[in-house]
């Protein structure tokens, strides 16, 4: 029995479409990541090859990145305060930037610090690698800090990150 063309034709459309990107039908961009994410934890690497999980207080919990479908992000940052051990939420300006999908697993990442004593830095964040879940409720960031420049000294220090995400919103 031959095969009808025209239903060779719809299965090779089918396949090469559920290979395509997801996007944003209003800016093109993906929308896995956005949304609202706390961090679940983070494991860093050191130059020893040991693997270590970072300790986090009861405050870092309350932490939350949100990416918005316009390519801003907006991270809600928290400290413990020494004195009193409450946790102290930054201004809601503190910590911005912007972001943008530039392969199947690589975002660019500019961000945008701004402090009480109005000093404001910037960086630039585009080597990490992102995994998404099957799901989509969950994400990680894994990030080489030599690849981004950052530097910690001699000795047995971090030489990456690898930071697990769920989603919140």
């Amino acid at each position: 029995m031959k095969f009808p063309k025209i239903i060779l034709i719809a299965l090779i459309c089918l396949t090469i479409t559920s290979f395509t990107e997801p996007k944003n039908s209003s800016n093109g961009m993906s929308d896995n990541i956005v949304g609202t994410w706390m961090i679940e934890k983070i494991i860093v690497t050191y130059s020893d090859g040991q693997e270590k999980e970072n300790y986090r207080s009861e405050c870092d919990q309350e932490i939350r990145h949100s990416y918005f479908a316009n390519g801003t992000l907006q991270f809600k940052m928290v400290s413990t305060d020494k004195e009193t051990g409450e946790c102290v939420f930054q201004k809601d300006d503190h910590f911005t930037g912007t972001w943008k999908r530039y392969g199947r697993i690589a975002y660019e990442m500019h961000f945008v610090t701004k402090f009480e004593s109005g000093q404001v830095t910037e960086y630039d964040l585009n080597t990490a690698k992102y995994d998404f879940g099957i799901d989509g409720q969950t994400f990680t960031r894994h990030l080489n800090y030599q690849e981004e420049g950052i530097i910690f000294g001699e000795g047995n220090v971090p030489i990456s990150e690898k930071t697990t995400y769920r989603r919140v919103q």
